[in-house]
Order: structure tokens, then sequence, then C-alpha cells
């Protein structure tokens, strides 16, 4: 005891100056913002990991309007070149630094001078600028608005450069700034052509045509386009939630012990630390408590949105079997056959927001069964009159056919990944404790016979 108060007294005695006075406060400060910080780190790092996860990557020709999970190749469409590889992109962000040997004097309380050496690099130019770009899957393009994205690209140079060299002056300022040593280090991203990509992102219809676009959208929580894969994204965010529970669970125990110096609370130190400790981590597992129960609700609402978009897609090919039935009525042998199966194959729309139950999901493989029943009767039709082939309407509603099919195709993927997703997350620890106080029932697969997996052949010719 006597020890700690003679070196308190020493570290803070008016011959040691003002300058570790101050340094000493500045460190306390420090610390204490870090714990907040730590605090806003974690919640930051948890939500995100846990929106990627609970977010099923869906097709280019499966997007709906809200957010989506995409993976694909960058297409350009627009012109812009990068400033330092002049290289053909869609984003690009640089930065040039100089390095400088400085000098400054320092003078304590009792007026002693003091002459110190430094150096570091300086940023002396910065800028980027992006377009938008299509991405490409193995189902269609969609224009994607980078505005107001994170966008993390590849590093396409970090090189470090004399004045003897071309880059230094072309690309960097003609000035030099206080002290520069002759050298410049230049870095840039960019995301190019042909790159795979990784967007978390909402879709919505463009302005001036009627199209869907990934664009930014102020309702959701994050916008992101990577050009890592979606495994690397999560171990950044993993580590980041890991290093944000040590670093302020670090702050919490080692601040009392900081202000010992200057307030004498020994051995209070030790004891505020082991309760402030535990406070630490009780208020990071509320946080994560609120971000599990809040994952459960959002999979929950995709699972449905899921569903609905099976039964939109469902309604469109029934509206589509009328007219066909129309258009090729006088070849029809069996017309009550069909109108049988006709009236049959009319989607029925499950409650809004409700979790559609395993009647509901069985209920609607029998109205899809009805449907591709009709169909394959006017398909057959269609293909044993050539004369039908020439109609332009038959066609125009054959390609419309073909383009729904792969719709409910894509559909039931996005619906069967958001079904496995939630069964997986409500029988995991620690949702399942959830899950069950909430009446979280186990969703059911949309299944479908072999046969109707397969789309009507369309022959025009």
């Amino acid at each position: 005891m006597n020890n700690w108060l003679v070196y308190n007294s020493f570290l803070f005695a008016e011959d040691s100056g003002a300058e570790l006075y101050i340094l000493y406060w500045c460190l306390v400060g420090v610390i204490a913002l870090c714990i907040p910080a730590s605090i806003v780190s974690y919640h930051r790092c948890e939500k995100r990991a846990r929106l990627i996860i609970d977010t099923p990557t869906s097709k280019v020709k499966g997007v709906f309007i809200g957010l989506n999970e995409l993976k694909g190749h960058v297409v350009l469409t627009d012109h812009l070149i990068s400033y330092l590889t002049d290289t053909p992109c869609c984003w690009y962000k640089y930065k040039i630094e100089e390095h400088y040997t400085r000098t400054r004097t320092t003078t304590d309380s009792e007026g002693n001078s003091k002459t110190e050496t430094y150096s570091g690099w300086e940023t002396v130019d910065s800028g980027g600028s992006r377009v938008p770009f299509e991405l490409r899957d193995d189902t269609g393009r969609i224009r994607v608005n980078p505005a107001k994205a994170e966008i993390d690209g590849d590093e396409s140079l970090e090189i470090t450069r004399s004045r003897i060299d071309d880059i230094y002056y072309d690309k960097g300022p003609q000035q030099a700034i206080s002290g520069s040593n002759g050298r410049r280090r230049f870095t840039e991203s960019v995301l190019s052509s042909n790159e795979d990509i990784y967007i978390l992102g909402s879709a919505g219809i463009r302005r001036d045509v009627a199209e869907y676009e990934i664009a930014f959208d102020k309702q959701d929580e994050l916008y992101m386009i990577s050009t890592r894969k979606e495994e690397e994204i999560q171990s950044k965010y993993t580590r980041g939630r890991l290093l944000s529970i040590l670093g302020g669970l670090g702050c919490v125990i080692g601040l009392p012990f900081m202000l010992e110096f200057q307030v004498n609370i020994y051995p209070q130190a030790l004891t505020i630390s082991m309760i402030s400790a535990p406070c630490f981590l009780i208020l990071i597992m509320f946080l994560y408590v609120s971000l599990v129960f809040n994952g459960l609700v959002r999979i929950r609402e995709r699972l449905i949105q899921a569903w609905s978009i099976i039964e939109i897609q469902l309604h469109r090919r029934y509206d589509l079997i009328p007219q066909l039935v129309a258009s090729v009525k006088e070849y029809i042998q069996h017309e009550s056959e069909l109108h049988s199966a006709v009236a049959a194959s009319r989607a029925s729309k499950s409650p809004r927001g409700v979790l559609p139950g395993k009647s509901d999901v069985n209920r609607q493989v029998s109205v899809a069964n009805a449907q591709t029943a009709a169909l394959t009767q006017l398909v057959a039709v269609q293909e044993a009159y050539p004369e039908l082939n020439a109609s332009d309407l038959v066609g125009r509603l054959m390609t419309e056919l073909s383009d729904t099919e792969d719709r409910i195709a894509l559909a039931r993927e996005f619906y069967n990944g958001s079904c496995g997703n939630y069964n997986s997350r409500t029988k995991r620890f620690p949702e399942v404790f959830f899950a069950r106080m909430f009446g979280y029932k186990t969703a059911s697969f949309y299944e479908i016979e072999e046969f109707h997996k397969t789309v009507p052949t369309v022959n025009l010719r």
C-alpha cells in the first residue's frame, strides 16, 4: 500500500511536468470512450452478421421488391476509367500519401526546451467515383445503382515511388508538403468487368423503365457490394464481435485501476472492476438476445414473403390458362375435361402475415399439379397442329408461359431456401428457446413430383 502511494505521488509530482498529467487524463478519457464504442461496434457486427445469415441468396430472375442477396459477375454499362491505373470499371477509390520527417520543440513547466524528430505519411490527394452497372448470373442480368452503397473492392495498386518516377507528378500534386522525403505511396481499389461480387441490397422498380434494379433504400439496415465471398464477410464480422467484447471488457476492468493513479480509491478499484465487468457482459448479453429475437422475426417474415411470391406466380400462370384455352379452343377434343382441370387450378391465397402450414403447402401443390395437367394438354394440342405455331398470339402466350415456369421454379427454390434457414434457426441454440416460447412451428418444404419440375416444351418452329 505504501509503495503504491509513493509511486502515485512520484508520478504526479509537480516536477514531473504538466505534459505527463495531461497525457494521463487523455489516456483515461480514451479508455472511457472505448467502452461505449466497443458496445456500438459489437451491436453493429452482430446485427450485420445475422442479417447476412438470415437472407437467402436469390437469383436475378427471382428478385423481389425488398432486401435481396445476390451473387454474380460485374457487367459494365457506363464508361468509367480509374484515376491511377486507367482501368475500365464501375467503381474506384484511390489515395496518394507523401512521407515526411519533421522536428518540433516542446517546453516543460520549468521552461526547459526539448527538440524531437518524428515522421509519418500524410494524405495529399484522394478520391473516387462510381457509376451504375449490371450484375449477371445464370438466370439473367439486373441493374445495380451503387450510390450510397458500402463498397469493398479489390486493391489494384499499392506502390511507393520517388520523384524520378513518372507517376509521382503525373498523378500526384506538384507541390511538396513540409518535410517531404520525396516518396509517395499510391493505392487504388476498383470494381472491374467480370469480377465476382456479393450484393446485399433492396430491389425496386426503376424510374425510367419498368424493370427491377438494386439501389439504396433508407429503410434497409445495410447496402453492401463486395468482391469478398459471403464466408469471408461473415468471418470479418465474427472477428469484429470477438474483438469488441474483449476490448470493451479490458477497458471496463482497467479503467478503475487507471483512476487509482490520481483518485485514491484503492482497494475499491478491484471491487469496482469485479462489479463493472459482469455488468458489461450482461449488457452484451441483452443486446445479443434482442438481436436473436429480432432475427427470428425477420426470417419468419421472409418465409411468409417467399410463400407469397409462389402464390403470385401461380396466379400468373392461372391467368395464362384461359387465354391459351381460348386460342386453341377449336382444336380441343375433350373440352369439358380441360375446363374441369382449369377450375381446379385456381390458386388460393393464404391469410396475410400468417406462416403457411403443412395443409396450405399441400393445397398449393395440388393446385400446381392441376395447372400442370391443364397446361400439358394445351401444349400437346399446340404441338399437334403446325398451324398454331404460326399464330402470334399463341407464340406470345407460350413464351410468357415459359418465363412464368422459370419464375415459379425460382420462387420455389427461394421459398425452400428460406424454409431450410427458418427451420435450422428455430432449432439451434439459443434461438430454440425463443421459438418455443413464441410458438414458432416447423415450416413445410414446397415439394413437388418429379415430372412437375420439367418446364413444358415450347416448339414454335
